[in-house]
């Protein structure tokens, strides 16, 4: 991702310098937010942001045509979430699903509060027959310890492949955790 990420920062410093200062500023960002203590929490607020800087590196290095993205947000953005709860799930989305396809993909980002709840869900399109890349499922080992450690058992992560209503397969992830950190 970082090479990648500098590569296309460089192939756009003379004909696009805008897009090549944007893509070189949400890199440090993310970089910055990766240096940060790992057990402090963050806000859904902030976690949108880092995931909407990453997304805008990977559409930019892809093409605006291949990668799409698609947010649903119904839910507070002062609320706590984990640190870097969302880029790994994107990051997962574009390397397993987008990248292998070769084909124009929308990653779809939702967030909602159902009562005293917030459900976080990722769906991306899948590559067909099993020809994607296989991945070791660290990122969802992670993302799965690290809610353990923050919630104990109010919080879950479910990830499954399934058929999408447009006859298309595709990868989703929910997250549901307890709304903290916001005023009734």
């Amino acid at each position: 991702f970082l090479f990648n990420s500098l590569n296309a920062a460089i192939a756009l410093v003379r004909t696009r310098p805008a897009e090549a200062e944007m893509v070189l500023e949400n890199l440090a960002d993310l970089f910055r937010a990766q240096l940060k203590d790992g057990n402090q929490s963050s806000t859904l607020g902030r976690e949108i942001e880092l995931a909407q800087g990453y997304l805008a590196i990977e559409t930019i290095r892809m093409g605006h045509q291949r990668l799409q993205s698609m947010w649903y947000v119904d839910a507070p953005e002062q609320a706590e979430v984990p640190h870097l709860l969302l880029q790994p799930l994107l990051e997962n989305a574009v390397y397993h699903g987008i990248e292998p396809s070769g084909e124009p993909g929308t990653i779809r980002i939702g967030f909602a509060r159902e009562g005293e709840q917030l459900r976080v869900w990722l769906v991306n399109p899948c590559v067909s027959g099993g020809d994607g890349v296989k991945g070791n499922g660290m990122a969802l080992t992670n993302i799965r310890e690290r809610l353990a450690l923050y919630y104990d058992l109010e919080a879950r992560l479910e990830a499954k492949e399934e058929m999408g209503s447009d006859g298309v397969r595709q990868y989703r992830v929910v997250i549901v955790l307890p709304c903290r950190g916001v005023t009734s």
